[in-house]
């Protein structure tokens, strides 16, 4: 799994729209590539100590990475929606202007 991180630099030159956008993508390519349960893996003869700790690895990382961007979402989402009120203002007083 690739670790994803989103740094916000004073320098950068992305909205918080765009911001939550990438973390909304990276919950939903997270999500599509999380572990199986061990369970679906493994049947009811269940795993070896070697395979349940691997899997355990797996799932802390998962775990972890999706914790981050559900994070990273959470901050940028009001952020995003704050944007959007203020850009929908912005052209409703300019259709005012124009009457």
């Amino acid at each position: 799994m690739a670790n994803y991180q989103v740094t916000l630099s004073p320098a950068t030159e992305k909205t918080a729209s765009e911001l939550c956008e990438i973390a909304s993508r990276e919950m939903l390519r997270l999500w599509e590539i999380k572990p199986r349960s061990l369970k679906k893996m493994f049947g009811a003869n269940g795993p070896t100590e070697k395979q349940l700790r691997q899997w355990k690895d797996n799932m802390a990382k998962w775990n972890n990475q999706y914790r981050k961007a559900c994070k990273d979402h959470e901050k940028y989402l009001p952020l995003a929606n704050a944007e959007f009120y203020a850009a929908q203002q912005k052209e409703t007083l300019a259709r005012l202007d124009k009457l």
